[in-house]
């Protein structure tokens, strides 16, 4: 049966059952998100023997709830681990940032023809908040954020989805707008890249967005109900392949051009990394799909206790490999200017 805590505040509540005033909520499902990108109607009581009562008509919406709840926590850990990574291991070297008004950004590249740099940026000066500094730091991210996406779901929410499907779209609604500047004075922003992301859909049939570099564009939300997505963020759908397919092709073409005994990507190791750790941290705290669905106080510090051992696992990485020179290349290419892939509807 599912648990109920005691409003202190006063409440104008009715018991779901009885329709009597009501102060115990269901803590299953509150504040949970609903399917339209709000809050879900929390089913209220005025007594446990009505929550008893209520179990066979309450237990169904209460499950989407929860489940919802799951993939959004989920999501947002996602992107913490993955800034906390691409703080060691950037994409793109910058030599300068520069912010005009609120939502204009220029970015100065060093070296913008060597796919190999990887050296984080010296002064986040223009930055006046984690949001600004957000942006800049996953510009050029998105296609290798969507590997990152899927490995951490398949870790902390096993099972949960029927589908998760790798969606590479033309983007519209941009809140912010990051100009790349060369060494030549070339010009070139990010409003007219493609995009990637991964969607993906609970067994009860709701799809999402999951979109962890999203803060590019001024986003930061993490997941994001995939009709409300769709219609707001959304310009021009490009392709939509099954995250395993592409995975599996990247992997053989990585296989065939390196040769056996290439050296693994970040990515790779990363991935390695993070497996094991989540192993060893649900040793001590119990499986992360439980974490994912705990009451949101205990949640968050479960969640800060994740993130922080996850990156201090990605450090020893970082150590470990010393001052070897780490491949970018194809395999974090990020934004392409041009695309080959045939339109779908």
């Amino acid at each position: 049966m599912v648990s109920t805590s005691r409003e202190t505040e006063h409440s104008t509540n009715s018991c779901a059952h009885c329709r009597k005033d009501a102060t115990l909520v269901c803590n299953s499902c509150h504040h949970a998100p609903d399917i339209h990108g709000g809050k879900v109607d929390t089913a209220w009581y005025c007594s446990p023997g009505c929550q008893i009562a209520d179990r066979s008509q309450h237990k169904t919406a209460c499950k989407k709830a929860q489940d919802r709840r799951a993939l959004y926590r989920a999501g947002a850990t996602t992107q913490q681990v993955f800034y906390r990574y691409l703080e060691k291991f950037p994409d793109r070297k910058f030599r300068k940032v520069e912010k005009k008004g609120d939502d204009d950004f220029f970015i100065y590249m060093d070296h913008p023809n060597e796919d190999n740099i990887a050296v984080f940026p010296s002064s986040w000066d223009a930055c006046d908040s984690e949001e600004d500094r957000m942006t800049v730091l996953t510009l050029l991210t998105c296609e290798v954020s969507t590997g990152f996406t899927h490995v951490l779901l398949d870790i902390m929410l096993p099972g949960a989805f029927q589908d998760v499907t790798r969606l590479d779209y033309r983007a519209k609604g941009h809140r912010r707008r990051v100009t790349i500047v060369d060494e030549e004075g070339y010009h070139d922003d990010n409003t007219a890249y493609k995009h990637s992301i991964v969607t993906a859909t609970l067994h009860n049939g709701e799809r999402y967005a999951i979109d962890i570099t999203g803060p590019q564009y001024g986003h930061y939300d993490p997941v994001v109900p995939w009709d409300l997505y769709k219609a707001s963020r959304v310009r021009e759908v490009l392709t939509a392949c099954p995250l395993r397919d592409v995975e599996q092709s990247q992997k053989a073409a990585g296989s065939k051009a390196g040769g056996v005994g290439a050296p693994k990507t970040p990515e790779e190791r990363f991935a390695e990394v993070f497996v094991a750790a989540a192993k060893s941290w649900q040793v001590r705290n119990g499986p992360l799909d439980g974490t994912m669905r705990m009451r949101e106080e205990t949640f968050r510090k479960r969640q800060a206790g994740l993130v922080d051992f996850i990156d201090g696992e990605v450090a020893r990485m970082k150590k470990a490999m010393g001052a070897e020179e780490l491949p970018v290349g194809a395999d974090r290419a990020g934004f392409n200017h041009e695309s080959d892939s045939q339109d779908i509807k």
